[in-house]
């Protein structure tokens, strides 16, 4: 019988300390939400771009590679995917219309400028530091599953 009882209390001790851990969970994620408001849903990370010379020095100069800061509103991400070179692509939630021009001929062969109007959503490329820090930042904590609730040792006042 003491053996029962002392499971069952265990248990209940578990199934609170578990409840407990879910309602943290839920302050941290209202306090997320007020942080949000103060802008802090915003992710910053690098990017590199290469700007070509001029066409009369291109043949002696080296394209120059120069790196900038950017950040994208983590609410807007939809999903992930990592590729070959361990860089991750966000892709996000907000797309927009663009016109972009072209040339084609028209009926008596002559080019003519057009414009066409294209629906597009961003996709961002993140190197491994930035991509390392955006699962930190990103990840959710679940509550204990019922098998680590089962493995946790439950210490009280009288050490057992």
């Amino acid at each position: 019988m003491e053996t029962y009882k002392s499971t069952v209390e265990k248990m209940y001790e578990l199934q609170f300390y578990n409840n407990l851990l879910i309602e943290i969970y839920n302050l941290k994620a209202e306090l997320n939400q007020l942080e949000t408001k103060t802008m802090r849903n915003q992710f910053f990370y690098t990017y590199e771009y290469t700007v070509a010379p001029e066409a009369p020095t291109r043949a002696n100069v080296e394209p120059i590679v120069l790196t900038k800061m950017a950040s994208f509103n983590i609410e807007k991400v939809i999903r992930t995917v990592e590729i070959e070179d361990g860089k991750l692509i966000v892709i996000l939630d907000d797309f927009h219309e663009e016109t972009r021009q072209g040339v084609k001929n028209n009926a008596n062969g002559k080019p003519i400028v057009t414009q066409e109007k294209v629906m597009l959503q961003s996709e961002i490329h993140l190197n491994i530091e930035d991509k390392e820090r955006f699962r930190k930042v990103t990840s959710v904590p679940f509550p204990l599953s019922l098998t680590e609730i089962n493995n946790l040792e439950v210490i009280t006042d009288n050490g057992v």
